[in-house]
């Protein structure tokens, strides 16, 4: 896979509500509000993020995009929710490598309670190996 999207609506999560146009909304309950896709990826490095918008007034916690497959965690990030726009969708994003071909991967977003957002897709990106010099 080199790229890959997903609406929000497509993938499953433990909370949330889907809303219009492929799109997932919190419901003012804690958990996995968006994971999946489960894909199998080869060795190399790989950017994948979700874009969302904040909903609802600015509230003084996080939100946690991470990587995951099987018992391995690739990459983890935690975002303030005030660092969200609430008129344009943000690309959320981490950066994560294998090692090994995996299978099972998936890309999680987790609300805490009160924390009032949008999902509107799931971008994953194999980066080219980069050449210096010209080689």
């Amino acid at each position: 896979m080199n790229y890959a999207r997903f609406d929000a609506a497509s993938l499953p999560g433990q909370v949330g509500k889907d809303g219009p146009n492929g799109t997932r909304l919190s419901d003012n309950r804690s958990g996995y509000i968006s994971y999946g896709p489960y894909f199998y990826g080869e060795p190399g490095l790989y950017i994948g993020g979700f874009y969302m918008r904040r909903t609802g007034a600015v509230v003084d916690q996080s939100f946690v995009v991470d990587v995951v497959g099987g018992a391995e965690e690739f990459a983890q990030k935690s975002i303030p929710h005030g660092d969200l726009f609430d008129d344009v969708p943000s690309l959320v994003y981490v950066n994560f490598e294998l090692l090994e071909p995996t299978d099972g991967i998936e890309l999680r977003v987790y609300v805490d309670e009160g924390v009032s957002i949008e999902i509107q897709s799931l971008v994953i990106i194999k980066t080219p190996q980069r050449s210096w010099g010209g080689v």
